[in-house]
């Protein structure tokens, strides 16, 4: 009479279980790649973000000249000099975002990237007059 071996684990059945469905999730996704190119609905999104950002900006500049006009004489020139600064600033966001509505699936994160910095620095242009108004 021959006897068979059964294998015996020290392992439970169902941490086995889960180890090896995590193995699997795990070398799934390493064969995914990351999307390169942003999903159409996602950068029309951001844009239409951004355009919405750029007319609050805009509408921003417009309150704050008008309201420079009623300061004191050398307050007003020193205004007027922040307020140039800020417009250039805006000048250059908006620059920057017509670049990004024009590039190319092949350009779009890398020039998503400066607009970033571009639109973080007109926005802290604003709190020199957040402070004043």
């Amino acid at each position: 009479m021959t006897t068979t071996a059964k294998k015996t684990h020290s392992v439970p059945k169902t941490v086995r279980k889960a180890t090896n469905t995590n193995t699997a999730k795990t070398a799934r996704a390493a064969t995914k790649k990351p999307p390169t190119v942003p999903k159409k609905d996602d950068r029309k999104k951001y844009l239409a973000d951004l355009d919405k950002k750029m007319k609050e900006y805009k509408e921003k500049i417009s309150k704050i000249t008008d309201k420079a006009e009623y300061a004191e004489e050398e307050a007003k020139a020193r205004l007027k000099e922040d307020i140039k600064e800020l417009k250039d600033k805006y000048k250059g966001a908006e620059t920057a975002y017509e670049t990004l509505k024009a590039s190319t699936e092949d350009t779009y994160e890398e020039i998503k990237g400066k607009v970033v910095d571009v639109f973080d620095e007109l926005k802290k242009g604003f709190t020199k007059f957040t402070k004043l108004f």
